[in-house]
């Protein structure tokens, strides 16, 4: 690899959409264009980490490197987890994921595009945002600090004074967004939330998850609406906001 930087890859893994980005081995950003793709989760864990790899081979090539410049790759991954690279019942990805070794599978598919072993870090990706997050908003203070993420789901890290995400012996330590809501301040009911609960996670009154409730119920106020008359599912409705939002 004489003349060659090394790089380090980062695979940040959504419900929704995946994006990859990297930086040099003295940590500065390659590109802040980063390569996004939908996870594509419906069609199954095979083609999510198809899709994790096709996302650094994109990236790497919009910058004009090889895949023997990487030197590391780490991956961003929504909880909660039963153990390291293990994921447990996630409230935004099929049940079917529960139980799924990501870690093993992701290391695998690189190891086999690269045609050598490349290290890989798995983590939660409210944790790694969060670490990162802290570092610019406490500045040179030693303040603790609550990260709070709205996206598919509620990303939630809580750091500490030493600028390390609180985990615990699960790995579960930050799943806020899996905390009861204080319903009788929102004056609304429970809706059951993906993780299985039905005492009205926050999740669900703060990011797209429970967009699909919110917008049936107000839909049925309105049965002139486009959408009231739309065959799209719930969910389907709910992420067609943004584009009609836009054409307003």
């Amino acid at each position: 690899m004489s003349g060659k930087r090394q790089v380090y890859i980062g695979t940040d893994s959504g419900a929704t959409s995946s994006k990859t980005g990297g930086v040099w081995e003295d940590g500065t950003t390659i590109s802040t264009k980063l390569a996004q793709q939908p996870t594509n989760s419906e069609a199954g864990t095979t083609a999510v980490v198809r899709g994790w790899v096709e996302g650094v081979n994109e990236y790497l090539i919009r910058n004009d490197l090889k895949w023997d410049q990487v030197q590391g790759v780490g991956l961003a991954m929504p909880g909660p987890y039963k153990r390291y690279g293990v994921i447990g019942r996630s409230p935004n990805l099929p049940a079917n994921f529960e139980g799924w070794d990501f870690y093993t599978a992701y290391s695998s598919a690189l190891s086999e595009r690269a045609g050598r072993a490349v290290p890989l870090m798995v983590g939660n990706d409210g944790n790694y945002g969060g670490v990162a997050e802290a570092q610019h908003a406490r500045g040179k203070s030693k303040s603790s600090v609550v990260m709070l993420a709205p996206g598919s789901g509620l990303g939630t890290a809580y750091i500490d004074s030493r600028g390390l995400p609180l985990d615990g012996d699960t790995l579960n330590g930050m799943e806020a967004g899996h905390m009861p809501a204080p319903l009788h301040l929102l004056d609304t009911k429970a809706y059951p939330c993906g993780c299985g609960r039905t005492w009205g996670c926050i999740e669900v009154y703060t990011t797209i998850s429970g967009l699909p409730y919110l917008l049936t119920e107000k839909l049925a106020r309105y049965p002139d609406h486009e959408l009231a008359k739309s065959p799209l599912s719930a969910k389907e409705k709910a992420l067609s906001l943004r584009g009609l939002a836009q054409k307003r």
